[in-house]
């Protein structure tokens, strides 16, 4: 057992030790707070770094500003801040907009700040009051275009209503009628160019300066392409033009273009294809026919073909606008076009490559129509004309994927020329000169005996629920198909149009110009988190 003075020996020296361990004591938890400091900073700067990655310019700023002595917080914090005045400057702005009744312009002051800072007061609620407001007046709007037949006004005011809400499923029924009902059809008459309402009423001249041949829709509506002669060429050159659809920005693109099919749009409405007989001697018949695209803006002119085939036309798009088939024809000393084999090609634009995808297995295509879907074309086919009887043809559906060829229509039944519906589900045709076939690609059919003569110029309703077919003879009334009910149902609309081939005009439905997605919401909805977490 230890003496007292061992024991008080040990108390002096616990004595003497008892401030060290104090300083240590009091040192550990220091650095233990230090730390749990400066992680807790760290997080919050790499907070702060992640809103602004992600253009959460609000949580960004908050998060630099309450760590201001961290690292560089203070100088991110007034990045953000800068980043943030116009927003702030646009959101005030927006209110103002809305107390003064101004709702469209509210709506383009407030949705670039919802999308660029969500968090930034109530934005979002602020825009979708906006918009609301917006759809009230529109839909006023309407009605008054409505109450006094300004068809094109309502229309677009209708796309309008679209865009503030692509999941309004009524508006766009409502705009699917109109556009049927009383979207524009382009046709030349008279040599002039015009644009009439499915009715017949209501014609309105763009240009009567060249004699309007094969009039086309851009996609967006906004254009209209067509071929014209140059009267002062007495070979008969033929040449490419597009004019806006007020009579604006006529355009000379092209020279030495065929007369004999329409230009094709690219989907974009960039650029149009057609068959070139720029590289042709029609006196002496040598050189090549080929298929060109012209880039609208520059008016930069492509060859496609140029002289790697001799006899090569009838140009269509596939729907991305990456692809072009064409017809190739194998044409023998002596031989007429129609009389000689041809094939389907398939070239990438930009890759400049070249397939042929039918490989002698329909010798006598004429022209290959991709499908809006780009899954399928139809192959048309011609042969067998003299001047003393008209061709032989018949239609066939390939597959690309498979590379499958079905037999839709044949010789017997003496089809024209299918029309693909804007949707790519069904194609229509006609069959012994009164007969109107709507077919899909699994082989269901329906016919409809018509009154009239037909052509087989078809086009489509915008929303494919109606056809026009025009008539053999411009003088006898074009026949409208309407496809809304069951039951088919027939009626009559005149139209006056140029029908003398090869300078032929007929009606063409305007397109249906490309809308917002149903499911694509490009803003917040009203209510999203308001304080950004």
């Amino acid at each position: 057992m230890p003496s007292a003075a061992s024991r008080r020996s040990m108390l002096i020296r616990l004595l003497y030790l008892a401030p060290v361990l104090l300083v240590f004591a009091v040192a550990g938890g220091f650095v233990q707070r230090h730390t749990a400091q400066q992680q807790w900073l760290a997080s919050a700067y790499a907070s702060a770094e992640g809103a602004a990655n992600t253009g959460d310019l609000v949580s960004a700023h908050e998060g630099f500003t309450s760590i201001a002595g961290y690292r560089d917080a203070a100088s991110r914090a007034q990045e953000m801040e800068i980043q943030l005045e116009p927003l702030e400057a646009g959101y005030a702005d927006g209110l103002q907009a809305i107390e003064q009744g101004e709702y469209a312009a509210a709506v383009a002051l407030l949705a670039p700040v919802a999308e660029r800072a969500p968090a930034l007061n109530d934005v979002v609620t602020r825009l979708d009051d906006a918009r609301r407001l917006l759809a009230n007046e529109l839909r006023r709007d309407v009605d008054g275009a409505e109450s006094v037949h300004d068809w094109p006004a309502a229309e677009r005011l209708l796309r309008e209503l679209v865009a503030i809400d692509p999941s309004d499923d009524t508006t766009r029924s409502r705009l699917a009628v109109m556009q049927r009902e009383h979207g524009p059809i382009v046709l030349g008459n008279d040599r002039a160019l015009w644009l009439v309402a499915p009715d017949g009423s209501d014609p309105r001249q763009i240009t009567d300066e060249l004699h309007i041949i094969w009039p086309v829709w851009s996609p967006d509506r906004s254009q209209i392409a067509f071929l014209a002669p140059d009267p002062d060429d007495p070979m008969g050159n033929v040449s490419l033009y597009s004019i806006g659809i007020d009579g604006s920005s006529l355009q000379r693109l092209v020279d030495g273009v065929s007369a004999h099919a329409a230009p094709a749009w690219s989907p974009d409405g960039a650029h149009i294809a057609y068959t070139s007989f720029a590289g042709y001697d029609a006196v002496f018949e040598t050189g090549s026919i080929g298929v060109r695209f012209v880039d609208i803006a520059s008016g930069k002119e492509t060859d496609l073909t140029g002289d790697q085939y001799a006899l090569a036309f009838n140009p269509s798009w596939s729907p991305a606008g990456t692809e072009i088939a064409f017809v190739v024809k194998h044409q023998g000393l002596g031989e007429r076009p129609q009389h000689s084999p041809g094939d389907v090609f398939i070239s990438n634009v930009a890759q400049k490559s070249f397939e042929n995808i039918t490989d002698g297995t329909v010798r006598d295509v004429w022209s290959a129509v991709w499908s809006p879907r780009g899954d399928q074309l139809l192959l048309y086919s011609l042969f067998g004309q003299t001047w003393y009887e008209p061709p032989s043809t018949s239609i066939r559906l390939l597959t690309l994927e498979s590379g499958e060829i079905d037999q839709l229509a044949r010789i017997d039944e003496d089809p024209t020329m299918p029309a693909w519906s804007p949707d790519g589900t069904r194609f229509a045709f006609t069959t012994e000169e009164k007969t109107i076939v709507i077919a899909d690609s699994h082989g269901k059919r329906e016919a409809v005996e018509v009154a009239e003569t037909l052509s087989g110029e078809i086009t489509w309703s915008p929303d494919g629920q109606a056809l026009l077919l025009a008539p053999w003879d411009a003088d006898t009334p074009s026949t409208l198909l309407d496809l809304t009910e069951q039951e088919p149902s027939l009626s009559t609309v005149r139209f006056e149009f140029d029908a003398s081939p090869p300078f032929i005009s007929p009606p063409q439905w305007a397109p249906a110009a490309p809308l917002p997605p149903t499911d694509n919401p490009s803003l917040p909805a009203a209510d999203a988190n308001q304080d950004g977490e």
